[in-house]
């Protein structure tokens, strides 16, 4: 599968796909054919699905790159270290999806694959879990510009998005009705809300966000007081 028709592929629907391969695989690796006739005959496709496996883990490093980025930078990673340390992320949830393949669990999974390369773990601020767990949920706004202003402001890749917010400010203004659209999407997804966000967001509270849906902006941009200060040009 080329880049270009992955991005047709939703952030969740990918999440499911890559547990059940990751699922798949440990069946393979574990498989012995007088116990599991069947984990044998998918041994015959190992170096197929091995490739789906490294696609899917390529796709998924792309899209929340940038977030890890914000997180580990915050976390007090530093930079010579990122890279590493975003690859590490990764191993760390796979072992847990591994003996537990449940898609939903992974953002969380990769949140606390951050905090234990944190050595700044009580300045994590919640903002930071709930923009990670939006991540995937962005993209189940239907295809357009505005989805992708705001895919593009908010993860970038490499987190120059947070760093360079100032140089952007009309961009940013448009997003408004996007956070509509977003938070219709949160409604829809109502019944898996907590499961995929790992309670960071509850759907009473989301249905009672009126607009301008300011904590979206706060969420995902740090439109807080203290903050505009750090980030100031």
């Amino acid at each position: 599968m080329s880049r270009s028709e992955w991005d047709g592929v939703g952030t969740l629907t990918l999440l499911k796909r890559w547990t059940r391969d990751v699922r798949r695989h440990e069946r393979i690796i574990r498989a012995v054919w007088w116990r599991d006739p069947m984990g044998t005959i998918f041994g015959l496709r190992r170096d197929h699905l091995k490739e789906r496996l490294r696609q899917s883990m390529a796709q998924l490093g792309r899209r929340y790159q940038g977030i890890l980025y914000e997180i580990l930078d915050t976390a007090g990673v530093p930079e010579e270290y990122r890279k590493d340390s975003q690859i590490k992320v990764w191993q760390l949830a796979q072992a847990q999806v591994r003996r537990n393949p449940l898609p939903w669990r992974v953002p969380s999974l990769l949140w606390c694959s951050c905090i234990s390369l944190s050595s700044r773990e009580d300045l994590l601020p919640e903002r930071l879990r709930r923009k990670l767990m939006l991540r995937a949920f962005i993209e189940e706004i239907p295809d357009s510009a505005k989805r992708s202003d705001l895919l593009r402001l908010a993860y970038q890749d490499q987190g120059e998005a947070f760093q360079a917010l100032g140089t952007d400010e009309r961009a940013l203004e448009n997003l408004a009705e996007t956070y509509i659209m977003l938070h219709k999407q949160l409604l829809r997804n109502a019944d898996r809300l907590v499961d995929w966000s790992d309670g960071a967001f509850l759907p009473g509270a989301i249905a009672a966000m009126a607009p301008p849906y300011s904590d979206f902006e706060e969420w995902l941009f740090e439109m807080d007081n203290t903050s505009r200060g750090s980030h100031a040009p």
